[in-house]
């Protein structure tokens, strides 16, 4: 009898910026595709842990999506300054970037942001 076979995992999307400022997702084999996200609203920066996708940008305007995309709430975050880069070590740990030059640090998940 032969052993069971492992499911495979699939592979994460990957996330990029146009240079329009829209979010464009692009499944593993597939195509890149526009993500409207909200109206009027152009980010500057994405990051991707696991499922949760992070996009910011002017005036301090941030959004997640916990389900790979395909739904979207705005952050709360502390700053009207433009938002120039995020990064998430896992989905509770987190940094974003403002054009300013500021830091500002999460430990729970975006919930709350302090000044670095």
């Amino acid at each position: 009898m032969a052993a069971p076979r492992a499911l495979a995992k699939a592979a994460a999307p990957v996330w990029s910026l146009n240079p329009q400022g829209m979010l464009v997702r692009t499944l593993p084999g597939g195509s890149p595709q526009a993500v409207q996200v909200a109206e009027n609203v152009s980010f500057r920066a994405v990051a991707a842990i696991a499922n949760e996708v992070w996009a910011g940008g002017a005036a301090g305007v941030l959004y997640r999506s916990r389900d790979s995309g395909t739904n979207w709430s705005r952050v709360s975050f502390p700053a009207s300054e433009t938002i120039v880069a995020i990064q998430f070590s896992n989905p509770s740990e987190g940094a974003i970037a403002t054009e300013a030059g500021r830091r500002y640090l999460t430990h729970d998940g975006g919930s709350s942001w302090e000044l670095q």
